[in-house]
């Protein structure tokens, strides 16, 4: 819950301290609950829109699973949006693969066609309070995958899992590789160690930033 504190809204408090504490009370209410909404969004389909009063978060539900929207309130999306479908690739025996933008969970180590086959079919969804959780069909390689949005309810931020079910009859060595498309124009912010103590790849990294400078 998030109080507000300053000179004006302090007189306002003491001329009407029940419709101040109302007010703040209300807002904070409305800050800590979810909603969750189905709508189209652009040319990506049906998507399920969470939003908290702080931050949106879309995902699509006709393709996918991928995350096609992120951002805070009154704000842009900061998810990359192929709405021209510029970026594809043409997969043998399978389709069109779509980069679509967005986030969007891959199986490593890349391989093709695997790690290619397009996901361009319905998916399955549920949705549980602040917890969406999306599975595409199994593909023709025997695993299933799945992604699980958990929003924060009074705060600007969200939680992400990523799952691969390996349904096949035979035993399967590989990794979840989630990749996140951002629109242009942002910024990269890489925390360092700043102990004495650093390790060789992070001092390389260093020196290569000052020398970008």
């Amino acid at each position: 819950m998030r109080f507000y504190y300053n000179i004006t809204e302090n007189h306002a408090a003491v001329q009407n301290p029940e419709r101040w504490f109302r007010k703040y009370i209300i807002e904070a209410l409305i800050c800590m609950s979810v909603s969750v909404e189905e709508k189209s969004y652009k040319n990506f389909g049906k998507c399920l829109f969470a939003d908290n009063g702080l931050i949106t978060v879309g995902i699509m539900v006709d393709k996918g699973p991928r995350i096609i929207y992120f951002s805070l309130k009154g704000r842009e999306n900061v998810l990359f949006e192929d709405v021209n479908r510029e970026f594809t690739e043409s997969i043998p025996d399978y389709g069109d693969w779509r980069v679509y933008g967005v986030h969007r969970l891959w199986c490593a180590p890349e391989k093709s066609p695997e790690t290619y086959y397009p996901d361009n079919g319905k998916i399955d969804y549920t949705v549980n309070g602040n917890k969406i959780t999306v599975k595409a069909p199994a593909t023709p390689f025997g695993k299933v995958f799945e992604i699980c949005v958990i929003m924060c309810a009074d705060k600007p931020k969200i939680s992400i899992n990523h799952n691969i079910h390996n349904i096949s009859k035979e035993p399967s060595t590989f990794a979840p590789w989630s990749v996140t498309s951002l629109s242009h124009g942002g910024v990269c912010i890489v925390p360092l160690c700043t102990r004495k103590k650093r390790s060789k790849q992070v001092s390389t990294l260093m020196r290569v930033l000052r020398f970008m400078r």
